[in-house]
This record gives C-alpha cells, sequence and structure tokens, in this order.
C-alpha cells in the first residue's frame, strides 16, 4: 500500500489539474444537458438521467435535480474506462478547483463536488479515505466534531493509491467540469470524464446562514 503525506497529496492534485478537449457528443453548454443514459449496477435499473420531458422552468428542475444528480453522470463515465482501481485500492477524494486560478482556488460548488464522489465512489464497492478526519474527537460547546481542514490536527501519512480530482470552467449558462483518477505514484491519470452542471443548479448551492440568497443575521 502506497503513503502520502498531506502535503504530497496537494502537490500530486497541482501537478495534473490539467484541461482536456471535450468529447463533441457533450451537448452545448449553453442549452440545458439532458442525460439520457441510466448509470446501473449489477442486477439493479436507475432512472437518474432520464428527461422530464416537458418545458420545466429553472426553478422546477432545481427541485428534482441537484449536483448529485450531475456528479453521477462523471462518475457512471469514470467508471466505464477505469481500469486499475479496485476493491483493494484505496482513493481519495479533493475539492474540484477553478482551471483559470492557481489551482488553490475552489468554492462551495467545488467542494460539494468532491462531497457528492466520495458517495458515488463508495456506492461502487470502492474504499475511499476520508483524510480530513481528526485522530481525536474535538468536544466544543459548540459541537462535536471529527473533522478539520487544519493540516496540523490530521494524521501525517495517509494510505491512499489513487486520487480522484478534477477543475471547474465558468462557462455561458453554466461550469464545464473536468474529472479524472490519478496513479498516486506514477502520477498518470487512470480514468477520466468531462461534464456540464447548469447555472440555476449551482445556484441551487446556498453557505451556511443563508436563505434564498440573503445572508442571516443576529438581532
Amino acid at each position: 500500500m502506497k503513503k502520502m503525506t498531506i502535503a504530497a497529496m496537494a502537490a500530486s492534485t497541482l501537478s495534473i489539474s490539467g484541461c482536456s478537449v471535450f468529447d463533441e457528443n457533450i451537448a452545448s453548454p449553453a442549452e440545458e444537458v439532458v442525460e439520457n443514459t441510466v448509470m446501473q449496477k449489477p442486477g439493479e435499473s436507475r432512472d437518474y438521467f432520464q428527461s422530464n420531458g416537458g418545458q420545466a422552468t429553472d426553478e422546477y428542475q432545481a427541485t428534482v435535480k441537484n449536483i448529485t444528480h450531475y456528479v453521477r453522470g462523471l462518475m457512471h463515465d469514470l467508471v466505464e474506462n477505469l481500469t486499475e482501481v479496485t476493491s483493494q485500492t484505496p482513493v481519495g477524494v479533493t475539492s474540484f478547483v477553478y482551471v483559470d486560478s492557481d489551482l488553490q482556488t475552489t468554492s462551495l460548488l467545488g467542494n460539494q463536488i468532491s462531497e457528492s464522489f466520495m458517495h458515488e465512489i463508495h456506492q461502487f464497492g470502492i474504499p475511499v479515505v476520508d483524510y480530513k478526519l481528526m485522530d481525536n474527537l474535538q468536544i466544543t460547546d459548540e459541537g462535536d466534531f471529527i473533522y478539520s481542514r487544519d493540516y496540523t490536527k490530521l494524521s501525517a501519512s495517509v494510505e491512499i493509491d489513487y486520487i480522484l480530482t478534477g477543475t471547474l470552467a465558468k462557462h455561458l449558462g453554466g461550469y464545464l467540469l473536468n474529472a479524472r483518477i490519478i496513479d498516486i505514484q506514477t502520477k498518470s491519470i487512470v480514468s477520466s470524464a468531462q461534464g456540464f452542471v447548469p447555472e440555476h443548479i449551482a445556484r441551487g448551492l446556498m453557505k451556511h446562514g443563508e436563505k434564498n440568497g440573503i445572508r442571516l443575521t443576529q438581532g
């Protein structure tokens, strides 16, 4: 099993977070993207990607679809061309970063995409390493916590063979997504996928303390 430090994990993410040419079969980002592929596991049939087939408003679509819907589509594509990752190869997932930044800039959207991917990978029976887990519970007056983004509170090394990472690019009508799974040791891409998240779906995410775009304050 390969070991890597938290710092090394970040470095490997930076070294391969590029952007590839989009598949010509993907619809224009300026249009509403409607996937008509059904992701299936053995013995299981789902209709996550079926069109509603009607003139739905943005508000209505936002209630029946969210980021998870689009991440499932990307995960389906990643698994289709995946050969090396197995139930014995731990995977870590990083935040999706903006491709036109220093690759150290993300957002609520980028963080939620990574959170959704952690669930989808686990659903496929692939072990996922949650490296933001602290070694000890932190109990305070505000609550009981086990997560942290402070590297000094995290394990110095983690057992990870592969990293799922990706980039975001703001585009007319939404965001272009580039996802890839990378071998930590060789830095080679073992699977990749590209997709699009419509603007109204991204707007459905709100920071805590906000309601309908209005920040809540005490007074």
